[in-house]
């Protein structure tokens, strides 16, 4: 399926109303949010030792068409939108999260129409990915993937995110060209100990996953209460989601340093960061 002629007809329902069942779509939509937490309840869950897998536009546009038109850095393969619909169809296990988005402010880079509207706009980014809806519904609670967005870190002091990895032996994954900082001694100066797995490519990460992933279980398994945290693109997703399986806490938090800095007024979103470093 081609997914700009499909976000270009949602557009057009919502511009002009033209779908009767716009009504009834909504109603369920909204369903949907109100089991999405909130970022802090999020984090609480992170803090108690949960893993968390996050979901975005990116990761759903893989999951559902040939290609993804907001994540240049990954072409699809059938394994990856394969393994993307394994974690959205799979059941609720203790301690593992599943993050989509929720957020209480209506991002810049979206049509003009649902700029102005917040709930047009939870219909816009939900209608999109209408054919996921009733299968999402199946789960009766979602963590909050905006716990690493700008909108979703505002109102949530550092201090509650530096209680996650607080004395833990934290491995960091990473590309090196493009990192999750994690020198910044803002956020990291209170871990035990740094190991990092940095050969990442910044483009098509998941056609090493295999590698990837087994060097992160050796190293897993030869640290101390060991804390992942993982950034790069909807291969951490999945990398998140199988640490877990291997009996590690594993966190997928994408651009966390860089949308503090936009939240702290250093730059205007988090890509301008990573820009800078390439």
């Amino acid at each position: 399926m081609k997914w700009k002629k499909h976000e270009n007809r949602i557009i057009k329902i919502l511009k002009h109303r033209i779908n009767p069942l716009i009504p009834i779509e909504s109603l369920i939509i909204r369903m949907l949010w109100k089991r999405i937490m909130s970022p802090l309840e999020t984090i609480k869950e992170l803090q108690k030792g949960a893993s968390i897998t996050r979901f975005g536009d990116g990761e759903y546009q893989l999951a559902l068409y040939d290609e993804c038109g907001w994540c240049p850095y990954q072409e699809n393969s059938p394994r990856l939108q394969s393994r993307l619909m394994e974690i959205l169809k799979s059941k609720p296990e203790k301690n593992l999260l599943i993050g989509i988005v929720g957020m209480n402010k209506v991002p810049e880079n979206v049509p003009e129409i649902v700029k102005k509207d917040r709930r047009m706009f939870l219909d816009f980014h939900h209608l999109r990915f209408w054919y996921l809806v009733p299968m999402l519904l199946r789960r009766k609670k979602y963590a909050n993937a905006m716990i690493s967005r700008p909108y979703g870190m505002m109102n949530i002091p550092l201090s509650e995110y530096k209680k996650i990895w607080d004395k833990r032996n934290v491995i960091f994954i990473t590309p090196e060209q493009i990192p999750l900082e994690y020198e910044n001694p803002i956020f990291f100066n209170n871990v035990k100990t740094t190991q990092l797995i940095t050969d990442i490519p910044t483009k098509n990460a998941f056609d090493k996953y295999d590698q990837i992933l087994a060097q992160a279980k050796e190293i897993g398994k030869k640290t101390e209460n060991p804390l992942f945290i993982v950034s790069f693109g909807p291969a951490a997703t999945v990398l998140a989601y199988d640490l877990f399986h291997s009996g590690f806490q594993a966190l997928d938090l994408g651009s966390l340093t860089a949308s503090y800095r936009v939240v702290t007024g250093e730059i205007d979103r988090p890509e301008a960061f990573y820009q800078d470093k390439k």
